[in-house]
């Protein structure tokens, strides 16, 4: 980044002093090779690519050996976008395509959505690995079923307003990617056919999919390491929206869940899992029987909705778990619960989502009792960061871990966004007197 207190004439490059006639000003990018300036292209956008042609006779023709393209248009003016499409697909000179991207709003337009299906078979003949389709119209949309059954396709990423039909032959033979957003589905049961037919596939990616009628949603996939869910939406949905979840992945490696409208979860042993993020609200599995599904984890993200069942299940031991995200809405007394099965916990981050009482010394959602046993975690717990909105309750929760954590070398103290600013004074005060376990602990308030 340029330094903005320097004079522009400590930039040679970008001083405006004149050059001599005689003097020779060498073009560094144009004595690249071919092969670089076209890796160059390939990350920009296509008209970006394309625009380059009136630098020199030499870059006339260079976009065209691009493997990558990348078509947006967000309006809803499609002719001279058709046509600048047409035109790179047609003069293009690759054989195999490593990157398609179009990003369009088409509305009604019946003309441009043909289009649409030519250039996606163009790109399947082409042999495209990775093909990302973000499109914004107001009918329903059925694809080319040769898209469905491409070969090479490595990565495949779809995002529409409407719905999306999937035809009901899928050989997805070298996919290894599949992410589908703000998807509606009529089709019962898809991702089983889906799933089925995608031997290799490694990420599946779900956000904001709807499905109509669907009893059970089956993602039962031996192959899968990295799973998102997402599916929160800030209005209830209708009766014939919700269903149950079904997960059955044992290689699955990283899980993402933020799911508001499952009825409820079957989820089954995730040996191998090492991380996890989980928004979870009110299903049919209490918390800690969920966690027991997902023991193995190293690396917890979790967030709880207000009047989750939170009874601990006997014996449960996250023994590999290291570093605990939490933000709870209810009490405190759920991170205590963690805190005991989780002897191994080096890293502890937790948050309260709601406002405390206007009354610091009468804020009962915050209620915190210390526990009878100290939690074996707080013998090799190195740094807690906690969001506190400042009543006594939580006070006294920061005095307990101050106090029992014997290796803690710091604590990082911050404000929520219920902070109430005028406890401030008086928690700082508080921090000065409580006894710290660990001789190397720092306290940090305020960030």
């Amino acid at each position: 980044m340029m330094d903005s207190s320097r004079n522009p004439e400590e930039y040679p490059i970008l001083s405006k002093r004149p050059h001599s006639e005689n003097e020779n000003l060498e073009d560094r990018i144009s004595n690249l090779p071919d092969a670089l300036l076209c890796y160059i292209l390939s990350l920009v956008p296509t008209i970006c690519a394309v625009r380059t042609t009136i630098l020199s006779k030499r870059w006339n023709t260079l976009w065209t050996y691009v493997d990558n393209y990348d078509f947006e248009n967000p309006n809803e003016k499609h002719q001279h976008f058709i046509e600048f499409g047409e035109t790179v697909l047609r003069n293009s000179n690759v054989s195999s395509i490593q990157r398609f991207r179009l990003s369009c709003s088409w509305g009604d337009n019946v003309h441009g959505i043909s289009k649409l299906y030519v250039w996606i078979c163009t790109a399947v003949v082409r042999n495209v690995k990775e093909f990302d389709l973000s499109i914004r119209t107001k009918t329903p949309i059925e694809l080319p079923k040769i898209l469905f059954t491409c070969e090479t396709l490595v990565s495949l990423k779809l995002s529409s307003t409407n719905f999306i039909t999937f035809p009901e032959i899928i050989r997805f033979s070298s996919l290894k990617i599949l992410q589908i957003r703000h998807w509606k589905c009529m089709v019962d049961d898809p991702m089983k056919n889906i799933l089925d037919c995608s031997p290799v596939l490694e990420e599946l990616y779900l956000q904001f999919v709807v499905f109509q009628n669907l009893q059970k949603l089956n993602l039962r996939c031996f192959t899968l390491k990295r799973l998102t869910i997402s599916t929160l939406y800030p209005k209830p949905l209708k009766e014939n929206l919700l269903h149950d979840v079904v997960i059955d992945t044992p290689r699955l490696e990283y899980l993402n869940f933020e799911d508001s409208h499952s009825n409820g979860v079957e989820l089954n042993q995730l040996p191998v899992l090492a991380s996890a993020n989980l928004h979870i609200f009110g299903l049919n599995l209490g918390v800690f029987e969920f966690l027991s599904r997902v023991s193995n984890v190293k690396h917890l993200i979790l967030f709880l909705k207000a009047g989750m069942d939170v009874l601990p299940v006997p014996n449960l031991l996250l023994i590999n778990l290291t570093n605990l995200e939490i933000q709870v809405t209810d009490n405190w007394e759920f991170v205590c619960s963690i805190l005991k099965c989780s002897p191994n916990l080096q890293v502890l981050t937790c948050e309260k989502a709601v406002r405390c009482s206007i009354n610091r010394h009468h804020a009962s959602i915050c209620d915190w009792r210390a526990p009878v046993d100290v939690p074996k975690c707080l013998l090799c717990l190195t740094r807690i960061e906690i969001r506190i909105n400042g009543c006594d309750n939580e006070m006294e929760l920061v005095k307990y871990l101050l106090h029992n954590a014997m290796a803690l070398k710091i604590m990082v103290i911050g404000r929520s966004v219920n902070f109430v600013k005028k406890w401030e004074s008086r928690i700082l005060k508080e921090l000065l007197r409580f006894r710290r376990g660990s001789i190397m602990c720092e306290v940090v308030f305020g960030s």
